[in-house]
C-alpha cells in the first residue's frame, strides 16, 4: 500500500527542527563551550559523582550491513546525492566507513575518525580495525543527511574469504552503539548467507527495535511474478532464523539515477525506506529528550541525597562540638579548682591574693570567694588524700580525650569549595531538566501543527 506523500516543506521543517533538537540535547550534556564554569553540563556533574555518562550524539547513527554486493554503498551514495563510496561486484568495503555531513569534503582515516566519534572508540579493542576506519565528510543537504551519520560495513560472505578483523563481533559492537540498523539483502544472495543470518539472528535477539530489512536491486528481477517469488523466499528464509514480534516488513527497492525522484517509478519501496529513516530520527529525538530528562532528574536526586547527608553531618558535628565544649569548660573549671586547692595546700594563697582585684569589685569578690573555698577544702582534707585529688584530675583529662574522640568525634563533611561545586551541579541538573521539558513541549507542539497539514 503506497504511503501518503508528506509535503516537502513540512519534511524540510521537521529536518531542521530535529537537527536543532539533537544539537541542543547534546549540549545539555556537554554544556556551552563558551562558558567559563567547570560545571557546564550533565557529563561534568556525572564525573564529579564518579559516574560514567556519555552524551547522546548530535546526529542519528545508521548502520548498514548485509550480503556482499547487496547495495549498501550504492544506497548511501544515492541518499546523500554524491558518489563518495566505491561500488561494484568486488568486495570494495573491507573496513568501516562513516559518512557524515560537514562544511566541506574531507576524508579522515584511523584515529582521526575515532576521535570524531568518541562513542565508537571501543573499536580499538578489535585487532586490525582501527587502521581500517575512515570517515567521509560531505557537504550535502539531501534528504535528512544533516541529521545522520551513515556507517557502511563489509559485505558478508561465506566460504574461504578472510576478513582483516572479526567482522561479526565488530558488527555487533557497532549495532549496540547506533540508533538504526538497516539489513540489506539482494535477489541473488537473498537470506541464504550463513554468516549474514547468524549476525541478523543476534541483532534480533539483542536489538530488535533497531532493525529494519531491505530487499535491494529488485530491478534486476524481470517479471512481477519473479519479484514476488524472490520476496517470499527471502521472508521465509528470514523467519526461519528470527522470530519477529510484529509483521515482517521487507520493502523492495531499486536505486534510480541521482536526481531522479523515486516516486516516479512503480513498485519501488525506496520511499518507504526513506520514510522509515525519518520516523527513526523522530523516535531518536523523542528518546534523547526522555533520556535527558531522566538523566538530569537522576543526577539531581543523587545530589539531593548528598545534600541531605551533608546536612545531617553538619548537625551532628555542631552538637558534637557543643557537647565537647561543655565538657571542656567543666574540665577547665575542675582544673582551676584543683590548682587553687594545691595553692592553698602549700600556703601560696596569701601571695596570690596580692594579684587579685579588690573584694569591692564583683570579679574580685568572686575570685576571693573561690579561693576561700579552696583554702577551706585544703584545711579540711587530710594531706594523705592529695594524691587522690591529683589522680581524679588525671582521670578527668583521660576521660575528656576518650569522650571527645570516640563519642563526639567530628564526621567528615564537604569543605566549602566542594559544597559550592555540589550546589552548582544541582543547578545544572535542574536547568537541564527544565530545558528538556521545554524542548519536549516544543517538539509535541510542532508535531501537532504538522499533523494538521
Amino acid at each position: 500500500m503506497a504511503q501518503a506523500a508528506v509535503p516537502e516543506h513540512a519534511r524540510s521543517s521537521r529536518h531542521a527542527s530535529n537537527h536543532k533538537f539533537l544539537h541542543d540535547i547534546a549540549e545539555l550534556y556537554t554544556g556551552n563551550p563558551d562558558e567559563e564554569s567547570d560545571m557546564k553540563g550533565l557529563c561534568d556533574v556525572a564525573q564529579m559523582l564518579n559516574l560514567r555518562l556519555l552524551p547522546p550524539s548530535r546526529k542519528v547513527t545508521v548502520l548498514l550491513l548485509g550480503n556482499h554486493s547487496s547495495g549498501k554503498s550504492s544506497f548511501i551514495n544515492w541518499y546523500i546525492g554524491e558518489k563518495v563510496l566505491k561500488t561494484g561486484a568486488a568486495i570494495e568495503t573491507q573496513g568501516i566507513a562513516f559518512v557524515t555531513s560537514g562544511k566541506r569534503h574531507e576524508t579522515l582515516k584511523g584515529q582521526a575518525s575515532l576521535r570524531l566519534f568518541p562513542r565508537f572508540r571501543g573499536l580499538e579493542r578489535f585487532q586490525g580495525v582501527a587502521d581500517l576506519v575512515e570517515t567521509e565528510v560531505v557537504p550535502s543537504t539531501a534528504h535528512a543527511f544533516s541529521e545522520l551519520t551513515l556507517i557502511d560495513t563489509p559485505g558478508l560472505v561465506d566460504g574461504s574469504f578472510v576478513y582483516p578483523f572479526d567482522v561479526e563481533e565488530v558488527l555487533l559492537f557497532l549495532a549496540a552503539q547506533v540508533d538504526i540498523i538497516l539489513v540489506f539483502f539482494d535477489p541473488m544472495g537473498q537470506a541464504l548467507c550463513t554468516r549474514t543470518m547468524r549476525v541478523v539472528s543476534q541483532l534480533h535477539e539483542h536489538f530488535p527495535e533497531k532493525v529494519s530489512h531491505v530487499l535491494s536491486k529488485i530491478d534486476t528481477v524481470e517479471s512481477d511474478a519473479d519479484r514476488q517469488n524472490v520476496l517470499i523466499q527471502v521472508i521465509q528464509n528470514l523467519t526461519a532464523h528470527i522470530r519477529p514480534k510484529t509483521a515482517l516488513r521487507l520493502p523492495s527497492i531499486f536505486l534510480p539515477k541521482l536526481g531522479v525522484d523515486p516516486t516516479d517509478a512503480d513498485n519501488n519501496g525506496l520511499v518507504e525506506v526513506v520514510s522509515n529513516i525519518d520516523r527513526a530520527i523522530n523516535a531518536t529525538v523523542q528518546r534523547n529528550l526522555e533520556r535527558a530528562k531522566a538523566d538530569s532528574e537522576d543526577l539531581a536526586r543523587r545530589l539531593s541525597a548528598i545534600a541531605k547527608d551533608q546536612l545531617d553531618k553538619y548537625n551532628a558535628n555542631f552538637w558534637a562540638s557543643v557537647k565537647s565544649l561543655a565538657f571542656t569548660v567543666a574540665l577547665l573549671l575542675a582544673l582551676v579548682g584543683t590548682l587553687l586547692f594545691f595553692l592553698a595546700e602549700f600556703e601560696l594563697d596569701v601571695p596570690l591574693r596580692g594579684y587579685l582585684p579588690g573584694k569591692t569589685s564583683m570579679p574580685g569578690a568572686v575570685l576571693h570567694s573561690v579561693l576561700d573555698g579552696a583554702v577551706r577544702a585544703a584545711v579540711a582534707l587530710p594531706a594523705a588524700y592529695n594524691i587522690w585529688v591529683a589522680g581524679a584530675f588525671a582521670a578527668l583529662l583521660l576521660a575528656h580525650q576518650i569522650v571527645t574522640r570516640c563519642c563526639w568525634a567530628q564526621v567528615r563533611a564537604l569543605d566549602g569549595n566542594a559544597a559550592t561545586r555540589a550546589r552548582s551541579a544541582y543547578a545544572v541538573c535542574t536547568r537541564a531538566a527544565a530545558s528538556a521539558n521545554a524542548m519536549f513541549e516544543s517538539y509535541l507542539a510542532e508535531s501537532v501543527n504538522e499533523s494538521a497539514l
